[in-house]
């Protein structure tokens, strides 16, 4: 059975990788500037930062264009990576995935920047008239307090990820060399400023509707007068359609960044859940590098707990969007009051097919299906390729067995 040293020559580094890399000292910049940039977007509900979000736009492109220029270098990677072990092959390809997705990732949100970043500025606009709509209905504690357990959420999920990163920066720190570290932190930071844009468009949009959902169930229950409530039905339908129209806008903008983000998800936890097994319960399980088994471990946590975040919070403000024509079934109207059990009807009847989701790419559905679906194919996938392992591992014992004892 062939087997592998992990001693100091065999995970040699190239010593130029960050001794003579220009590009090194622009990526050190570059992770300092995206980790103050994670803290510092502002609620979504405040007109005064429209300036402020175009330049932030602008500068996340600026660190994506850094990232790309950065990322031939990272062909030195696999060296570190692949040289002394059994599965380079894997290794390689998914060195090689990470250069292609981030590639094509850094060049769709350059194009989306060019050519979309007006959709976003809309939506500002249009959120800002929501809350001012809602405001003038005494609902602003309620906007208040769902800002708050927002930012405190979005503050914990980004402390999370920092410290999935910093573990497994140590992990690969404590035998590898600094070009990759930096690299590693280079990537996840990247990851985490992208999507959690995304993730706070999703939960902010999501708030809305529930505060939208508060608002006409509350007016529900005690109809004093008639046509107030028809006026107010009306207000809290056309905030809807234009909490829809935003998420719309958002879903297109991000569309692509998330069929990449799903692809590699799934291309690097079936990769990286294999070198675990392989680790842990593999034919290496007798000589296991114990910082490698938590570097791939850590790898697996980092991307599975950010694709779980992106898909509760779509499924929550998809269920938020849509809880709006069941409220409105539930309210109970006498009968007397035909003209205003006309408008509920006509009302409900209009949210028939009026379902809100999010697509990547109109091509999968983020929702809890997919996650489910991800998880069981990644397990899948993990056993057989062990399997196919430890099979090709008996059959050559068993010749090397043959040949001795010939």
């Amino acid at each position: 059975m062939r087997m592998w040293k992990s001693s100091a020559s065999q995970l040699a580094v190239p010593q130029n990788l960050f001794t003579k890399n220009p590009f090194e000292v622009a990526k050190i910049v570059y992770c300092i500037s995206v980790t103050v940039g994670s803290f510092t977007w502002r609620r979504l509900n405040d007109s005064k930062q429209y300036v402020q979000t175009r330049a932030q736009v602008i500068v996340t492109v600026a660190y994506l264009m850094v990232y790309l220029c950065s990322l031939y270098f990272q062909r030195d990677l696999t060296t570190i990576y692949t040289h002394g072990l059994r599965c380079s092959s894997l290794l390689t390809l998914l060195s090689r995935l990470n250069i292609l997705i981030g590639s094509i990732l850094t060049i769709s949100v350059y194009l989306n920047s060019l050519t979309r970043v007006k959709l976003l500025l809309k939506s500002f606009i249009r959120i800002d008239f929501i809350d001012q709509t809602l405001q003038q209905y005494g609902l602003q504690e309620k906007i208040l307090d769902k800002y708050r357990k927002m930012r405190m959420l979005t503050s914990f999920t980004i402390s999370s990820y920092c410290a999935l990163i910093v573990i497994s920066a140590v992990f690969a720190f404590r035998s590898f060399h600094f070009g990759l570290v930096l690299n590693i932190v280079l990537n996840r930071f990247i990851a985490v400023t992208v999507y959690h844009q995304f993730y706070v468009w999703i939960e902010s949009i999501g708030n809305r509707f529930e505060v939208v959902n508060y608002f006409i169930a509350t007016k529900g229950q005690k109809i004093h007068d008639e046509e107030q409530f028809i006026a107010e039905l009306s207000t809290a339908f056309s905030l809807r359609c234009q909490l829809k129209k935003i998420t719309n806008s958002v879903n297109s903008y991000y569309t692509l960044q998330l069929l990449l983000f799903i692809s590699l998800s799934f291309a690097y936890s079936v990769g990286y859940g294999y070198l675990t097994l392989y680790f842990a319960i593999g034919p290496s399980a007798k000589i296991i590098i114990v910082k490698n088994f938590y570097l791939y471990l850590t790898h697996i946590c980092y991307f599975l707990a950010m694709l779980c975040m992106v898909i509760k919070s779509i499924t929550r403000m998809c269920s938020a969007a849509n809880e709006f024509g069941r409220i409105i079934l539930e309210l109970k109207i006498k009968p007397k009051r035909k003209r205003l059990r006309t408008v509920i009807i006509s009302t409900s009847l209009k949210l028939v097919n009026d379902k809100i989701e999010i697509y990547a790419c109109k091509l999968i559905q983020m929702d809890f299906s997919l996650l489910s679906s991800m998880f069981v194919a990644l397990a899948t996938y993990c056993i057989v390729m062990l399997q196919f392992e430890l099979n090709e591992i008996k059959v050559f014992s068993a010749i090397t067995f043959t040949n001795s004892t010939s």
